[in-house]
Formats: structure tokens, sequence, C-alpha cells
């Protein structure tokens, strides 16, 4: 038990001293443009359905009584003017 103790304490200390603080400046969130700043889930999956060498997006939510698959299509942005490119469109 005293082992398990000291090797808490030492996890503990080394996650909280030792270890760089993380830098979330390179993630910008881009939900709201790629069209899922209203969709919740559990499973995502990134696969190329339509074999355009695009990834393609499976969200998946639920529990376990009620399960729910969404599929979204990565294609090209309708709106020529902005700067994102492709876009998420659920199908």
């Amino acid at each position: 038990m005293k082992t398990i103790f000291s090797f808490i304490v030492i996890l503990i200390f080394v996650n909280i001293y030792l270890l760089p603080a993380q830098d979330t400046s390179w993630l910008i969130d881009v939900s709201h443009e790629a069209g899922l700043d209203s969709t919740l889930g559990t499973r995502i999956l990134l696969v190329d359905v339509n074999n355009d060498n695009y990834p393609d997006l499976l969200w998946g939510s639920g529990n376990i009584n009620k399960n729910r698959y969404y599929l979204y299509f990565n294609v090209p942005n309708p709106d020529v003017n902005s700067a994102t490119k492709r876009i998420l469109k659920c199908i």
C-alpha cells in the first residue's frame, strides 16, 4: 500500500512540476465554419466513404438503448468568398 501511495505522489509531482503546460495556441476552433456547431456525439470515425480523397466523418451518439449515426460528407464550400475551402454536409 505504501508503494502505491508513493507512486501516486510521484506521478502527481511529475505532472504538476516537471511537465510543461500544454500550449493550445495551435488549435483553431472551426466547428461553426465546418457546420458542426450543433452536433453532439460520443464516437467519431474519419473515413473516405465516397472515394474523393477527402476524409468524411461518421458521427455516432446515443446510449445502450438508442444509437444514432450521422454521415457528414467533406464537400467543397459553396461560398467562394469564405476562407474555409471545404465543409462537412450531413447526409
